[in-house]
């Protein structure tokens, strides 16, 4: 591959992993959202809230090993790039080593642990023995997916974004069918953990497949592992890790907050409140995992100007995305969650607040992402900035707000949700600041394009309440009233950024994937001659 930063081939690589998981991750956004409905449908709200639990302890789980897969996808993108194989198994060989250590070494200490942090949570005392099961199972099945998961780490090195992405979705399906099938099977919350399992069995074997048909002189021997490669685990991977448990802390701090001082219920509400914030953040994040890689190759050139220009266009699009999401969300969370929970009980009472409160939050902390892939693309470790401010602004806001009003759900999404704000806005200061890039030039070309959705939605939400309002519609009247507003929300917003905030390069490649668009819905629907694809266009890899 010719290693030319702005070169065609470069950046069509970065335009079609980015496509790749951008796909993906829209596909399985969707069947997420379907699926607590079915599960709470079949399991009560404490054990869904176990299941959420679950997910907190093994994400400090994951983050043990956060370090070693950035140096994977790091150094494995420059050692390609400059053909050294042999560096590739060294690097491999001593990372499997040292996760393998790691991960079961935590292990042995989380079965100790168990009863502490099941009492910590309140879980009553009929669901120990089932807490017990879940929390040991997931932790088992992730240490094994974080130790031999790394050829999928590999994979993402060498940029095989589509081969990568293709097993994580077909991975993924597989989860989702079992997961209904085994509930049908009334097998309850293990349901979800069987499926579990099956799904990180087959990933992991299909990555190692892959990786070997990719790079046939790859192999894994124990007179490969070697200082060189541990000291890049030990030096770089250390300070990432560092950062990466702080992450995953704050990432949950919300749900660990409601869970010791309220319940796990409260959790469990948490879970469900920011399922869509997380879901419309994660469809857009997806383009951070290709920057990384291409910005390593990019640096080992010394291509600058080229990561700069990578950087603020990675951020652009994705900020005008994820703000279509969530400015929507913001706006209608109430008749969202009715609509999609089909439940108003007061059990759920609190969760459009949450919903509504983690849209901005979530959607800058998407944004941070491009700069994160920069700093760890370099070899740099100042994303570590990012997480120790959030720390401090929480630990400030949540303990002011325990202090002067209580423990409660509405002081912790509040104090949480300003937290991430501010401290995503200082770590993106920071990083343009590292790469020359003014406040202006990125609030005119970044910021306003990406927040000017929350305007249009709040204005229609504000309409609808005047003239219409929702009380008196049942659940698939919402669903569908949603489904209408939402038509005319993305028609609205797709037409203010066309014409206020894309440049003349920008508006022809828009036309040219709506031009894409309506020529496969024509030769679905046998109508070529009706929707041309005849158009001159820029190259999509060009506006990358």
């Amino acid at each position: 591959m010719d290693g030319k930063a702005g070169s065609p081939t470069l950046n069509a690589v970065v335009a079609r992993n980015a496509s790749f998981n951008f796909g993906a991750k829209g596909f399985s956004m969707l069947s997420r959202l379907m699926m607590p409905p079915i599960i709470l449908s079949y399991v009560t709200l404490e054990e869904y809230g176990i299941w959420a639990a679950c997910f907190i302890l093994i994400g400090y789980l994951g983050m043990s090993t956060f370090g070693v897969s950035s140096v994977y996808v790091t150094y494995i993108a420059q050692y390609h790039a400059k053909q050294e194989f042999a560096k590739i198994n060294n690097l491999l060989s001593t990372g499997l080593t040292v996760v393998l250590v790691v991960t079961f070494s935590l292990i042995t200490l989380l079965w100790f642990w168990l009863p502490t942090i099941i009492e910590a949570f309140h879980i009553s005392v009929p669901l120990h023995q089932t807490a017990t099961t879940l929390i040991f199972g997931t932790a088992l099945v992730f240490a094994v997916d974080l130790s031999f998961g790394a050829f999928g780490f590999v994979l993402q090195g060498l940029q095989r974004f589509g081969q990568q992405t293709l097993i994580w979705f077909v991975s993924f399906c597989l989860e989702t069918i079992l997961i209904v099938s085994l509930l049908f099977a009334d097998l309850g919350i293990y349901a979800l953990l069987w499926a579990l399992v099956a799904r990180y069995v087959f990933s992991t074997l299909a990555y190692m497949v892959v990786c070997y048909r990719t790079i046939p002189t790859l192999s894994l021997k124990w007179r490969y592992i070697n200082w060189e490669s541990f000291r890049l685990f030990y030096r770089y991977g250390t300070v990432l890790q560092l950062s990466g448990l702080v992450a995953t802390f704050l990432f949950s701090i919300e749900k660990l907050l409601a869970g010791v001082f309220i319940g796990v219920k409260a959790t469990g509400l948490f879970e469900i409140g920011q399922k869509f914030p997380i879901m419309g953040a994660l469809l857009p994040s997806s383009m951070n995992a290709v920057f990384q890689p291409a910005v390593a190759r990019l640096s080992s050139l010394n291509e600058k100007a080229e990561v700069r220009k990578l950087y603020l266009r990675g951020s652009r699009y994705l900020h005008i995305t994820t703000g279509l999401i969530m400015g929507f969300l913001a706006a209608f969370a109430s008749p969202i969650l009715f609509g999609w929970l089909g439940s108003q009980t007061e059990d759920y009472r609190l969760a459009p607040m949450i919903l509504a409160w983690f849209t901005l939050p979530f959607q800058l902390n998407a944004l941070t992402g491009p700069g994160t892939a920069v700093h760890r693309g370099v070899g740099s470790i100042r994303e570590i900035m990012y997480p120790v401010v959030q720390f401090v602004f929480i630990g400030i806001t949540v303990g002011l707000g325990f202090l002067l009003i209580g423990k409660s759900i509405l002081v912790i999404t509040v104090a949480v949700a300003i937290s991430m704000v501010v401290s995503a806005l200082v770590y993106i200061g920071y990083t343009n600041h590292i790469l020359d890039i003014h406040w202006g030039r990125y609030l005119l070309q970044v910021l306003m394009p990406g927040l000017f959705p929350y305007g249009i939605a709040l204005a229609m939400a504000s309409i609808m309440e005047t003239f219409w309002g929702w009380n008196l519609l049942d659940r698939w009247a919402v669903v569908i009233s949603l489904g209408g507003l939402g038509l005319i929300y993305v028609i609205l917003s797709t037409m203010v950024v066309y014409l206020v905030f894309l440049d003349q390069e920008e508006r022809v490649f828009l036309k040219e994937k709506l031009f894409m668009g309506l020529g496969l819905i024509g030769g679905i629907l046998g109508l070529r001659k009706v929707l041309p694809l005849r158009h001159q266009v820029v190259s999509s890899e060009k506006v990358l």
